[in-house]
């Protein structure tokens, strides 16, 4: 990124590559000149790590052109995952940089798109532009750059602020603060404190199938509902519009709508009817949407699949996949929106998770970092 004529940040060609290149913790010269002198496509190389004892050699392929995040489209998710995929066998561990703005739907999409990981696929970015002085893209990087080089985590991950999160559980909270992204529901994968530390409580596992399979189909015809008083019935109808196939909304607290707006409700009822699959989930940035009042046992009535506590992100990302698979028909789909594909939803049941959920919230910051063990 760099500035315009009017001051505004915008995509800029090779602006990243030199910045790396210039900036020594970034990139060791002295090695890559010694191993990589006589290579046309010269790789960049950050300095021997103190923990892992390792140099991690990377290259960088930058998209032509570039574009902002906000103008991300499905096409371009697909062209991520098939560029992951043409060149999996060459490397040891993927790192895509992409804009703060949609990276929690990216990111998303990445971890249906890819099927059978073994490596890891670990994606970050900035919130200060990384050729400013004070940009938290540089330690953002490094990080990314260490755990795809250095841990066997076989998913697709989020690197920002010193922790690692799963990428379809994670949500953009803050537009300024260099701590964006967190993962509400569920705790980091690692940390990095002097080192990087892996979550105890994680089983990484490899998948039985080492090949690598990528979906290149997504459903476009997915809406989001915001539900919020006095919505006009002009609004909820056109996001169940035909040839919408599946509509997210975003409902109060625990998964509850106007308990006096009939109109809404046979939208509803009418959109099930005809095949659309509705996922219900919350407003609320933490927790989950359950049954427990009648506005929400309502909807489950009607047909209303509940996302438990699945973001909207990627619940919005999951439908759209799920929507493209043609060798499901529609039961099979609707299961599927309720079960975990990818760690993206907690299966169990609402009185087990609330449980566990208080028993979490009870336990001080220094007791949740035990859980996390030197790589």
């Amino acid at each position: 990124m760099k500035k315009d004529e009017n001051g505004a940040y915008v995509p800029a060609s090779n602006e990243f590559g030199e910045a790396i290149r210039n900036d020594p913790t970034l990139d060791d010269k002295e090695f890559i000149d010694a191993n990589f002198g006589d290579t046309k496509d010269q790789p960049y190389c950050l300095p021997l790590h103190h923990q892992t004892k390792k140099r991690i050699v990377y290259w960088l392929n930058e998209y032509d052109p570039l574009v902002d995040s906000s103008d991300i489209k499905l096409d371009d998710w697909i062209k991520i995952a098939k560029d992951i995929e043409k060149y999996y066998d060459e490397y040891d561990g993927f790192v895509v940089l992409h804009g703060t703005d949609t990276l929690a739907y990216s990111t998303s999409a990445l971890s249906f798109l890819l099927d059978n990981l073994s490596k890891p696929v670990v994606c970050s970015g900035a919130q200060i532009a990384i050729v400013e002085e004070d940009s938290d893209g540089h330690d953002n990087l490094i990080g990314a750059l260490i755990v795809a080089g250095s841990c066997k985590v076989p998913e697709v991950t989020v690197y920002f602020d010193g922790k690692l999160l799963r990428a379809n559980r994670c949500v953009k909270l803050d537009s300024i603060s260099t701590g964006a992204f967190i993962s509400p529901n569920v705790d980091p994968l690692a940390v990095m404190d002097k080192g990087i530390k892996v979550n105890d409580k994680e089983e990484f596992k490899l998948p039985e199938n080492k090949e690598l399979s990528v979906t290149d189909k997504l459903c476009k015809d997915v809406s989001i509902l915001y539900m919020y008083p006095f919505i006009r019935i002009e609004l909820v109808q056109a996001a169940f519009q035909e040839p919408v196939q599946g509509v997210v909304i975003k409902s109060y607290g625990a998964g509850n709508l106007p308990s006096n707006r009939d109109d809404i409700m046979e939208e509803i009822k009418k959109a099930v009817k005809r095949g659309c699959i509705v996922v219900n989930t919350s407003q609320c940035v933490k927790g989950h949407v359950h049954t427990n009042y009648s506005t929400g046992k309502m909807l489950h009535d009607v047909g209303v699949i509940f996302g438990a506590d699945m973001t909207t992100e990627t619940a919005f990302v999951k439908l759209s996949y799920i929507l493209a698979r043609e060798d499901w028909d529609l039961e099979t789909k609707k299961k599927m929106m309720k079960k975990s594909l990818k760690g993206e939803i907690d299966e169990r049941e609402e009185d087990e998770e609330e449980k566990e959920i208080e028993h979490e919230n009870e336990k001080s910051e220094e007791e949740k970092m035990k859980q996390y063990k030197p790589l």
